[in-house]
């Protein structure tokens, strides 16, 4: 996860989708609006938010790989540029 992901993440993101007329969607609504009042939304949405961001850390230690980037596939452009010319030279 990159991080223009992370930093997109936002609270208000919070989202659930019923049925039309859905006997669910006023207990639902109520219950989250408890939590976001009382705070335990945020508590829960940092915790959370802090073990993502601390996994991705420890995961680029640990694996030592970088992002993929034009550079990695530059060998592959030369290929198809050098087939097209060739194909345009036999025609």
């Amino acid at each position: 996860m990159n991080n223009f992901v992370i930093s997109r993440i936002r609270k208000e993101s919070l989202s659930f989708y019923f049925k039309k007329h859905s006997p669910l969607t006023y207990p639902v609504s109520t219950k989250l609006s408890r939590l976001i009042e009382t705070g335990i939304y945020s508590k829960i949405y940092e915790k959370h938010l802090n073990r993502i961001i601390k996994n991705r850390i420890r995961n680029e230690k640990v694996d030592g790989r970088s992002r993929l980037q034009i550079g990695h596939l530059q060998t592959a452009f030369y290929a198809l540029f050098l087939g097209c010319f060739t194909s345009l030279v036999i025609l």
